[in-house]
């Protein structure tokens, strides 16, 4: 059960009428919260067609920077990733220098 006013949240995977929705179905414990920051990674047409709710890894050259990351958004030059703040520096540096690659762990 939803523990919190899910107003405004944003879902994880899809709903559907008649559904029982659980904390698992929205991003509520994700984000902000839980520690979690939000990366914007660019994409573009090579990449992965993810969806919010997606899990991935985030990795750069052979390295996980960031693993369980959470698509919290997708753009079409951009996938916002909510990842663990200690790895939030590394994802972004990674970004920033087009080396970051996400990898799906499980989709939405």
């Amino acid at each position: 059960a939803v523990a919190v006013d899910p107003s405004g949240t944003v879902a994880t995977r899809p709903l559907g009428a008649g559904r029982i929705i659980t904390s698992d179905d929205l991003a509520v414990d994700r984000w902000p919260g839980d520690g979690r920051r939000g990366v914007s990674v660019p994409t573009d047409e090579s990449s992965l067609p993810l969806t919010v709710g997606a899990v991935v890894d985030v990795v750069s050259s052979g390295v996980v920077l960031a693993a369980d990351g959470v698509v919290m958004a997708v753009e079409a030059s951009a996938t916002v990733v909510a990842v663990p703040a200690d790895a939030a520096p590394a994802v972004a540096a990674a970004a920033l220098e087009r080396t970051a690659s996400l990898v799906l762990v499980r989709s939405a």
